[in-house]
């Protein structure tokens, strides 16, 4: 199986996702090991993933498509994640025990994770688009998307 396999450090990285390099390797350079990239709290629709964190920026509770509480420190997901292994074979486990097409989102096995793990935050200087359907792409084509390229 996968996870008995994997023994360093993980990158989750969804396939529809479009960003500038730099929000990338500035990411990658960030020390914690666990860390959840998020967009800024005002790029929140109501399609989010939903980290609630502390002032620390440790992950305190997760939302799945949900709606929360807006007074609180919350930021939406972005799609990309940093895990080391051990998090990642606790994550395996997790998501192994789960009905993935009962519970349709991979997310749901974080709300489990940050319980064993510290995770923190960490919000991307540049918005992280991504492109679920035709009116999605639309939408971005009409931006100043040059600033991907």
């Amino acid at each position: 199986m996968l996870k008995n396999k994997i023994n360093k450090d993980v990158i989750i990285l969804n396939s529809d996702l479009i960003f500038q390099e730099k929000t990338l390797i500035k990411f990658l350079d960030k020390k914690h090991k666990n860390l959840f990239l998020t967009n800024k709290k005002k790029d929140i629709t109501n399609d989010d993933i939903l980290f609630v964190h502390k002032k620390n920026k440790i992950v305190k509770k997760i939302y799945i498509k949900s709606k929360s509480d807006s007074r609180s420190l919350i930021l939406p997901a972005a799609g990309i994640v940093k895990m080391s292994a051990i998090s990642f074979r606790n994550y395996m486990k997790i998501i192994s025990n789960k009905d993935l097409i009962k519970e349709k989102y991979y997310e749901a096995g974080y709300v489990e994770l940050i319980k064993k793990n510290i995770f923190r935050v960490c919000v991307a200087s540049q918005k992280i688009e991504e492109i679920d359907t035709a009116r999605d792409y639309k939408k971005f084509i009409k931006t100043k998307y040059s600033k991907y390229l």
